[in-house]
């Protein structure tokens, strides 16, 4: 391995209405979720769905889609919040845009 092995990220840990949890940074292979342009709200809150699951797979290896689409809205909001937090993204456009199709989701839950 090269010394860019060094550089992956390290996970954070969150709580969320008293779970704690692990997220882990996401790889650059994962980047084509956040190229989001001309995406429906639909499409735009399944990335979501997709980003989360990869955040939180490493340190919960028997997570399922299934489960976090299940998830209050609320909830899938603060973690895709600390998601772009972790990953260097803050309040940029695609996060922006991340909230409006969590929001979007719960409206048509």
């Amino acid at each position: 391995m090269s010394r860019l092995s060094k550089l992956t990220g390290k996970p954070k840990e969150i709580e969320i209405q008293g779970e704690k949890f692990s997220i882990s940074p996401l790889k650059g292979k994962d980047l084509h979720l956040f190229m989001d342009k001309g995406k429906t709200a639909k499409e735009q809150a399944q990335t979501t769905i997709n980003l989360i699951y990869l955040s939180l797979l490493p340190g919960m290896p028997d997570v399922t889609k299934e489960e976090i689409e299940n998830l209050d809205a609320t909830v899938l909001n603060k973690i895709a919040l600390e998601i772009a937090e972790l990953n260097g993204l803050g309040e940029d456009e695609k996060v922006k845009k991340i909230k409006e199709a969590m929001n979007n989701a719960g409206k048509s839950s």
